[in-house]
């Protein structure tokens, strides 16, 4: 009977554990999911990263020969991303980010402008239009980010105030610069053949798209285009996500700017210092964290300090010293008698001094695994970056963790005859002690 009790007993907390386990494992995976989200939107806004390789084009117009200076160009970009083929901005608004080109249409909606797995992608030039921007009519892709950032501003584009407070932007290339107007905004579907049916040579000349766009527009510069038809016309594409293929569309009147005409310019990439933001130190250039990583971090910790034993593991310490104590107050008692401790009371006493220096290195032992663990994590790990499931120092994090367990069952578990034996021999003692009877050996009368 006592084993089928004892079997449900442990049955019990087996259960308990495994059940804690889970729900904290899953509150913890369903929290980093949530921060890789936020982090997935705050890293589809332009940084600092990204900025630093922006050609820059200073205005000395002051001076008595005016000229433009173009510092940085586009040898630093090409050689992070070879895809590279120019840069855009549309003036305050969240659109300022280079331009890639893929092998299709799909490559960079899951890529960020280094070429990295990226779930918010990059700002990218259809594959059917010529990479240097030779074509009449060319696309770009952005994905629509609900906080603004990519093409999320382009939805605003829909109301006419914001539309004709931000028509001005800027498209630089490594073979020309140019000044964007945007002209239009257009709400359409994924199918519409006029705007998305590129093939190649389609658009050398394509004097109906402009009157398409005037027919669709839900806002439409009518002035600009008042006896006026664009010699290159750039579109800006993103979907809407209220509407099942759904598609915001702006379109800029694409206009060369031939500032080397007035002045001296240059590449320049020789005189940019390029940089990158501040990470952990040993990083080694990670660019991801592991979850995993962090999860053995967590439970290393937990081993240490338990969140429902932490009382029973560490009470162990003073239940051990009183026992010994009580132990050595009848053995003095003893010893005036002319009697002594039994045997099995002398194994279960040294036990217990055995167990107290057993404990006493398991906690320092444990403590510096802690120390180790979030020492790893820190140099190994940039919490900065995307969140994947393991890495290659998840190995590290799970050693470390398997020791800490180890280090628990080694050294705070109590082997041997159960401490809990002694209660029952002093409380033997006191009573032959305080009826006057034979007390010149402690020893248990019932083992």
């Amino acid at each position: 009977m006592n084993n089928v009790k004892n079997f449900f007993r442990y049955a019990d907390g087996l259960l308990m554990t495994i059940s804690f386990l889970i729900a904290g494992i899953t509150i913890l995976y369903s929290g980093f999911v949530l921060y890789d989200v936020f982090y997935t939107n705050k890293s589809a806004f332009t940084s600092f990263d990204m900025l630093q390789y922006k050609k820059q084009i200073i205005d000395y117009s002051a001076s008595s020969s005016s000229f433009w200076f173009e510092q940085g160009g586009f040898n630093a970009l090409l050689k992070l991303n070879p895809d590279t083929v120019g840069w855009v901005e549309i003036e305050d608004t969240n659109i300022n980010y280079p331009i890639l080109q893929g092998d299709d249409d799909l490559e960079y909606a899951s890529k960020d402008f280094k070429g990295e797995g990226s779930i918010s992608g990059s700002i990218y030039l259809s594959s059917k239009n010529s990479s240097d921007f030779s074509d009449y009519y060319n696309i770009i892709y952005g994905h629509h980010m609900a906080n603004g950032a990519m093409f999320g501003d382009i939805e605003k584009f829909m109301d006419e105030d914001y539309f004709f407070s931000h028509q001005k932007g800027t498209l630089q290339t490594p073979y020309a610069n140019y000044d964007l107007h945007v002209f239009a905004c257009v709400f359409t579907d994924a199918y519409d053949s006029m705007i998305y049916g590129i093939t190649e040579g389609t658009f050398d000349s394509h004097p109906e798209l402009v009157q398409y766009i005037k027919d669709n527009a839900t806002t439409l510069d009518v002035d600009y285009l008042d006896g006026y038809t664009p010699e290159k016309v750039t579109a800006f594409s993103t979907c809407a996500n209220a509407v099942t293929n759904g598609r915001y569309v702006i379109f800029a009147d694409t206009i060369p700017v031939d500032w080397w005409a007035n002045g001296a310019g240059g590449d320049g990439d020789e005189n940019l210092n390029i940089r990158t933001a501040v990470g952990h130190i040993l990083a080694n250039g990670n660019k991801h964290w592991a979850f995993l990583n962090l999860l053995c971090v967590i439970l290393t910790i937990l081993v240490l300090l338990p969140v429902f034993r932490i009382n029973k593991k560490y009470r162990q310490r003073s239940y051990s010293k009183d026992k010994i104590d009580e132990i050595d107050a009848y053995s003095d008692w003893l010893e005036e008698g002319g009697g002594k401790i039994s045997d099995l009371v002398e194994k279960v006493y040294k036990n217990l001094k055995n167990f107290l220096v057993r404990m006493t290195v398991g906690f320092i032992l444990e403590i510096e695994l802690v120390i180790a663990a979030v020492i790893a994590f820190i140099l190994t790990e940039n919490i900065t970056m995307p969140m994947v499931m393991s890495d290659k120092w998840t190995w590290l994090m799970v050693l470390i963790f398997g020791l800490a367990i180890l280090t628990d069952i080694i050294c705070f578990r109590f082997y041997g005859k159960h401490p809990y034996m002694i209660e029952d021999i002093l409380a033997d003692f006191a009573e032959r002690y305080n009826n006057g009877e034979d007390y010149h050996e402690l020893q248990p009368t019932t083992i």
